[in-house]
């Protein structure tokens, strides 16, 4: 927020006029806004890492009071999950290596807190605030009392909320293809939807999640998404994993694809169904 502003009144042949120092401006907030039209991912943020809002502009005379700083909004696609962590303490500096061990010379700040969760961004046009921007200062005028007419002092202002957020996407979609890898599941995404995935003879060629659009008519129609295969053991950090599982949570419906030219199709539809 801006400071403050200590001043008395003059005008010619009127001594005396009081106190007229204006109140500081407030500091911008920073909010995260759910945007419909964005595509699915959270890439614009790798660029950037740092954001602020505005600041708050300072009092004048004449009780005129400080122009607040200019919110921040940025834009997330819907299905974005945010998390705040509240507690990092600054890291060890870049001192000689006489002084700090070499494998601490980098650290910069470190994290003694678990991460805590704020919100979730599903419907388009949704706000959430994730910092306040600080309230600006008194100006003299506004400590002006019957005792005290004339006050010399005034505040500064105050200083925002800084914190580090972490950004999840679950994407949200009608339908959640999920299978065995290879089982044909880009090929279904890529006959019914305008979307094209990478297909290949091998297993794993879908590394991150897909998302397709089916057409029906004027009106809508089906958003679907295809999650990269897991096998057996994926729970426990095989292939993949089931980090990607995430994005299955807000689907609707399920689709199990079973490939036809498998040696074993119970058994691939019971290994997802337990992973």
């Amino acid at each position: 927020g801006g400071n403050g502003c200590k001043s008395f009144h003059r005008e010619m042949n009127m001594p005396l006029m009081g106190p007229d120092g204006g109140d500081g401006g407030d500091g911008g907030h920073v909010y995260l806004q759910c945007h419909a039209p964005m595509s699915n991912t959270l890439k614009q943020f790798n660029a950037q890492t740092h954001y602020a809002a505005g600041n708050g502009l300072v009092g004048e005379g004449s009780s005129r009071k400080g122009k607040d700083g200019k919110d921040l909004i940025l834009k997330v696609p819907p299905g974005t999950v945010v998390w705040v962590r509240e507690r990092w303490v600054p890291g060890c500096e870049n001192k000689s290596s006489w002084q700090v061990p070499f494998e601490k010379m980098l650290i910069r700040d470190e994290d003694i807190s678990e991460r805590r969760l704020i919100g979730e961004l599903t419907q388009h046009g949704q706000l959430l605030r994730v910092c306040r921007g600080g309230k600006g200062g008194k100006g003299n005028e506004s400590f002006k009392t019957h005792t005290n007419n004339a006050p010399f002092f005034f505040t500064k202002g105050q200083t925002g909320i800084g914190r580090w957020i972490d950004l999840e996407l679950k994407i949200i979609s009608d339908i959640g293809i999920i299978g065995v890898p290879n089982a044909g599941k880009s090929s279904l995404l890529n006959a019914v939807t305008d979307h094209k995935p990478k297909i290949a003879a091998y297993p794993f060629s879908t590394t991150r999640p897909n998302l397709g659009h089916w057409q029906k008519d004027v009106h809508g129609g089906l958003t679907l998404v295809d999650v990269p295969g897991l096998i057996e053991g994926a729970s426990d950090g095989r292939g993949m994993g089931i980090r990607f599982l995430r994005h299955i949570e807000r689907c609707q419906s399920l689709m199990h694809v079973i490939s036809g030219d498998s040696e074993d199709p119970i058994g691939d539809y019971e290994t997802i169904q337990n992973e």
